[in-house]
């Protein structure tokens, strides 16, 4: 079929579609990039507006910002199938060109059978030999011509011109790969755009002048890009496609001629060029792609660590100032008391009786100093009030640390202006960096200054402890120089030079604390400014590949070190197992022979009267009091308040958790916490209310006394929940009608005593919470020996539907639960080695760090087997093995186990008294006989005996067993089968 057709024409619909689809993606990805690189620097700009003093937490707010408007942007770069991406594009050009005649007849072009410039030597003699055949067969035309009037002008040959064909080459086959130079151009003008935004956004946030723009400047310039780089796409796709048209009109002409067979646009050829033309962009606009996703990966990296730097100098800025804040709240109030105290009496009047005046003036030293503002203030600075501030801080700088990205790209020569493949991208971890570099040494930095901070404010401490002392004692030599006769000028020049000396020990520890409080500071900002320059020296590439190495070497070093441990730890456990398994079988049988040789008169064993008791408590007392009073504090048996010293429980915790959702939903879910007396049972509920955080309101109650009637539950609910009950009824009701709570009542073996009509209170409580657990979540605490009693004789575990038990620790929680608090003290813990490791060899092989761990494993392994899920007690005797102790270090001895063989010398009467303590949390001794159904003078003289053997302490009138050999205790009555 002969179509007359203008070739020009034919790429125009074509060439709108491409400008319209393919264009317009550009385009608006212009527009994208052109707005977020806008959102960047409008939160850099947030910051010129916030005051100078918090700009260091505002500075990490800022960079988090920027961080993640980069992750909202971009992910790691994946190929992109050009057809996928311009799937408008492709099926609209494919459509016409469907629309199209798939062949035009035309004649050819006077051109095809004559010379033209840039023809080959080839072309030329086949166009010479093309025109004389032409001219042959035109003769005669031509000689007809001659005789005629109206000349006939002799056709060029025709010519079958494949439309389509020639269409799909130029507008679909290579239609990708003509196109790259438009792409090239718009990813290197934006990545050139970016990285001036980076330099201003990390110059505005550092607030640094090398870099005049300002805010509205910038914006400015990003508009600026905008329009030029759309110029651009606009120009070079105007020269793409004029210059396809043109090569499109040019093989119009010269297919099916001796210049270019049909066969150049075959199909199979055309696919293969499709298949290349496009795998040639996609390609190429990964490579783009991976150039930009590294410079926003490097920008990333940046911004974390830039983020860490501002967010350690921010919690520097809040440790100076909380530091301040606590020492002036704290300290320098009962300061000011004591130097009003002693400046208001030390004015000695001498026109009364001064004998009279000086006894005044030490009684009342006695009663204010000695007993009120002296321990006041001691207790203060042994509270570790900077010393917590300085774990605190180190806590705070490792959760930012910790909170860096894991791995980052980066290349090497920050250079991100050309397309990149993959090889080039370099992997590096930032946290592992600024954890294996950099944080060590702060860390190492913190524990030095912890270390002299703690041995300067016990130094304190003991200088403090005889403020008082220093006028009593003065006012004592005065009162005895009068009665010496000495003149009554002497005697008050005694006493007020003994007044001023305790003046001036007041104004030196003032100095003391002011001057550690400089050098704290001090400190504290070099250790920081170490810190930040090691950040800092991060942001140069070209430092990566050594740290990287000496990052590998140290983690290698560390997994080494952590696979042996892994193996002794398997050895230890696997030996220590089957020594239990022996013990045990030995102990059993051990027991039985005894039992039976005990049945005859002449093998019957004997109680022994002895020391022991008293001789190892008052040794035990002795080792702990020459301990300085702030390290003992740290290890008091008391609730924590301070959940960063709570270790483990997360069991517990979830189990917790999941009784509270079930109650939420409408269910009925009382629930007891079970443990050992100074097992940590208050420390959980502490934890568990901070953790959970509970959305109802929390009512908490101690049972305390063992009041064990009903009555006595009814005042306690009384003044618990401010209204009067005469009821259980009443209390049912009212908790019914009043808001969803949360009641926690702790230490529920304090409700009851083991009597006839002793367990009134318990049954009755025990009601209550049944009839109100769908309303009211019921949380108690109780003691496990109390509670296995109380659930076989009352049954009192059936009011509850969940019981949670307190595990055993785990070694490492023993581990870190002590290791916590002397991390707070700053002191360096270095274990003693034993004297039967002198002779082994394999031991004295090992290196210093290597036999410190062993002892450390040794150590632990013992103390866990001994106080088990008993935190206080690892505790106590934590402190009991302390060896010796310096400034800077504590010596702790071998673990071994007490010898309380003693206790199995004590008589039945004494062994069921503790039994009752045991059971009851401690007793009156009017309680106590009504438990053990005896007289007054009969308790009070078995507790006599024990108390005077440290057996048992008096506190507040109630007897309790002495924590120290609470564990033997507990092991005595279950070798008797009292308890299980």
């Amino acid at each position: 079929m002969n179509i007359k057709i203008r070739k020009e024409d034919i790429p125009l619909p074509i060439e709108e579609l491409i400008r319209q689809l393919f264009l317009k993606e550009w385009q608006q990805e212009l527009e994208d990039q052109t707005q977020h690189m806008k959102a960047i620097v409008a939160v850099a700009n947030e910051l010129s507006q916030f005051r100078v003093h918090e700009k260091e937490s505002y500075q990490a707010e800022v960079n988090q910002k920027i961080h993640s408007l980069l992750d909202k942007v971009w992910e790691i770069p994946e190929e992109v199938r050009f057809e996928e991406k311009f799937e408008s594009l492709h099926s609209g050009i494919k459509e016409y060109i469907d629309d199209q005649p798939d062949e035009v007849i035309e004649l050819q072009a006077a051109e095809r059978f004559s010379k033209v410039e840039g023809d080959s030597v080839v072309i030329k003699m086949a166009k010479g030999t093309k025109s004389g055949i032409w001219s042959l067969t035109t003769l005669p035309i031509r000689v007809a011509n001659l005789f005629r009037k109206n000349k006939k002008a002799p056709a060029y040959w025709a010519h079958i011109v494949p439309a389509q064909a020639l269409l799909l080459k130029h507008y679909q086959s290579k239609l990708a790969s003509d196109l790259i130079s438009l792409s090239d151009g718009f990813y290197h003008a934006l990545i050139q755009q970016y990285e001036l935004t980076k330099d201003w956004q990390e110059k505005a946030l550092s607030f640094s002048h090398e870099h005049e723009w300002s805010y509205e400047e910038v914006v400015s310039a990003i508009d600026t890009f905008h329009t030029r780089t759309d110029q651009l796409l606009k120009k070079e796709l105007t020269r793409i496609l004029g210059e396809k048209s043109k090569m499109f009109c040019d093989q119009w002409d010269k297919i099916d001629t001796l210049e270019l067979s049909d066969n150049a646009v075959s199909t199979q050829k055309l696919e293969k060029l499709k298949v290349q033309s496009q795998q040639e962009w996609e390609q190429r606009d990964l490579k783009w792609r991976n150039a930009l996703y590294a410079l926003f990966e490097d920008w990333r990296s940046d911004l974390d660590l830039y983020a860490l730097k501002h967010s350690v100098l921010s919690e520097l800025g809040k440790f100076n100032q909380a530091q301040t804040e606590k020492v002036n709240q704290q300290l320098f109030p009962v300061i000011h008391d004591i130097r009003a105290f002693i400046d208001e009496e030390g004015t000695i009047n001498s026109k009364d009786n001064l004998q009279k005046e000086l006894k005044r003036i030490h009684y009342q030293t006695t009663k204010q100093l000695d007993k009120v503002l002296v321990p006041q203030f001691v207790d203060k600075l042994s509270s570790q009030i900077i010393v917590n501030l300085l774990n605190k801080l180190e806590l705070e700088v490792v959760q930012h640390v910790q909170g860096l990205s894991e791995e980052h790209i980066i290349v090497k020569n920050g250079q991100y202006d050309q397309p990149m493949d993959k090889e080039d991208f370099y992997s590096i971890s930032i946290h592992e960096l600024v954890t294996f570099e950099i944080l060590v040494n702060f860390q190492k930095q913190i524990a030095q200054q912890k270390s002299q901070v703690f041995s300067t404010l016990s130094q304190m401490t003991v200088q403090a402890q005889d403020i008082d002392h220093i006028i009593t004692f003065s006012l004592t030599s005065a009162l005895s120089s009068i009665e010496e006769g000495t003149e009554e000028e002497e005697a008050i020049k005694i006493a007020i030079e003994g007044i001023e000396r305790a003046k001036g020990r007041v104004q030196e520890i003032e100095e003391g604390i002011n001057r550690l409080l400089t050098e704290n500071i001090e400190m504290i900002k070099s250790a920081m400014d170490d810190f930040v320059r090691g950040i800092m020296d991060l942001l140069a590439n070209e430092n990566i590949k050594e740290l990287r190495l000496r990052i590998t070497k140290a983690k290698a070093a560390q997994q080494a070190k952590q696979v042996r441990k892994q193996v002794k730890d398997q050895l230890l456990e696997r030996g220590q197992s089957t020594w239990q398994y022996l013990k045990k079988n030995y102990d059993l049988s051990k027991s039985r022979i005894q039992r039976l040789s005990g049945q005859f008169i002449l093998t019957a064993g004997k109680p022994e009267l002895t020391k022991q008791v008293s001789d190892f408590l008052h040794e035990s007392q002795q080792a702990i009091d020459k301990l300085p009073t702030i390290y003992q504090r740290l290890y008091e048996i008391e609730p924590l308040e301070d959940m960063e010293l709570f270790e483990g429980r997360e069991k517990e915790l979830e189990s917790l958790g999941k009784a509270y959702e079930n109650w939420k939903m409408g269910r009925y879910a009382a629930t007891v916490v079970l443990g050992e007396k100074w097992g940590g049972l208050t420390s959980f509920v502490n934890y568990a209310e901070k953790k959970l955080k509970f959305s109802h309101k929390i009512t908490r109650h101690r049972f305390v006394g063992n009041q064990f009637s009903t009555i006595d539950l009814l005042a306690e609910f009384s003044s618990l929940l401010g209204s009067s009950f005469q009821s259980l009824e009443e209390l049912q009701k009212h908790l019914l009608e009043g808001p969803k709570r949360i009641m926690i009542l702790e230490d529920v073996q304090n409700a009851y005593l083991r009597k006839v009509g002793g367990f009134e209170a318990l049954e009755a409580l025990g009601s209550l919470i049944a009839a109100t657990g769908h309303h009211i979540f019921w949380l108690s605490t109780s003691t496990i020996y109390s509670w296995d009693y109380l659930s076989k004789s009352i049954q009192f575990h059936e009011y509850f539907s969940y019981q949670i038990k307190l595990s055993d620790l785990k070694k490492e929680q023993i581990v870190n639960l002590i290791w916590k608090r002397n991390c707070i003290s700053g002191f360096k813990i270095t274990f003693e080695e034993d004297e039967s490791l002198a002779n082994d060899k394999k031991f004295q092989r090992l290196s210093p760090e290597e036999k410190q761990l062993k002892l450390s494993e040794d150590y632990f392994q013992e103390l866990n087997s001994f106080a088990k899920s008993n935190v206080s007690m690892a505790l106590l005797f934590w402190l009991l093995s302390t060896r010796d102790m310096d400034a800077n270090e504590i010596t702790i001895g071998k673990f071994e186990k007490p010898n309380l063989n003693f206790l199995k010398s004590l008589s039945n009467e004494k062994v069921y008294v503790l039994h009752a303590l045991i059971m009851h949390d401690g007793l009156k001794i009017n309680q106590l006989c009504l438990v053990m159904k005896q007289t007054k003078q009969q308790i009070a003289m078995i507790l006599s005996a024990l108390r005077e053997d440290g057996i048992v302490l008096l506190t507040e009138e109630i007897f309790m067993i002495n924590p120290v050999i609470y564990r033997g205790v507990i092991n005595l009555l279950i070798s008797k089968n009292l308890i299980h």
